[in-house]
């Protein structure tokens, strides 16, 4: 398709129809860029490879490894150390060790991950 114009919030090519802008310096964002521009930061399923692996706690969507359908895994870590992802399932009746929190490893293969949304306002 010709005259695309290339989104400066995430470099795709989108019909100059649906992109908004210029805003006065030639910029052009696609809607999804657009949105997240005007009301913050929202966030979106990225490739694993990109996901921090420094503790910070992320959710991460897993493929399980014996087929079925994937899911979305909330609130988990990257163990570097053991080099897996851990996560504390039940915080109702976790499980302990010698009175210390256990997390439990993530089983099946994480294809994606998202930052935590942020939390909500207070009212």
């Amino acid at each position: 398709m010709d005259n695309l114009v290339t989104c400066e919030g995430c470099e795709q090519e989108v019909p100059p129809d649906i992109a908004w802008g210029p805003d006065g310096d030639g910029i052009y964002l696609c809607p999804p860029c657009a949105y997240s521009h005007l009301e913050g930061e929202i966030p979106e399923w990225q490739s694993i490879e990109t996901a921090p692996k420094d503790g910070t706690e992320i959710d991460i969507w897993i493929n399980p490894s014996t087929g079925g359908e994937g899911r979305r895994v909330a609130n988990t870590w990257w163990c570097q150390h053991l080099l897996m992802w851990f996560a504390f399932h039940d915080m109702d009746n976790p499980p302990m060790l010698q009175g210390m929190l256990c997390p439990q490893p993530i089983k099946g293969i994480a294809t994606h991950w998202m930052p935590l949304p942020d939390p909500p306002e207070e009212v």
